[in-house]
């Protein structure tokens, strides 16, 4: 598959910001829930109070799960 040199040129920085899950754009977890400086405090996340880097890493890992199955389902033993 061949793409337009204008589509290429658009999918650049989508990439940057965004990763493609089953034909749809997701927002990447480290624009959603940015960590900030090591050095300084870190704003907790919204009204959950969970520090960003753990939201990321499990937000992370259910859109990966995405990528492999089509339905997720819920278990009890996770």
């Amino acid at each position: 598959m061949t793409l337009e040199p204008q589509k290429i040129e658009l999918l650049k920085p989508l990439q940057q910001v965004a990763e493609l899950v089953q034909g749809n754009w997701v927002v990447k977890s480290e624009i959603l829930y940015p960590s900030g400086d090591k050095e300084k405090a870190v704003k907790l996340c919204g009204i959950t109070g969970i520090h960003p880097e753990i939201i990321s890493k499990a937000r992370d890992y259910v859109v990966r799960m995405f990528v492999y199955v089509r339905i997720l389902e819920h278990a009890n033993d996770v």
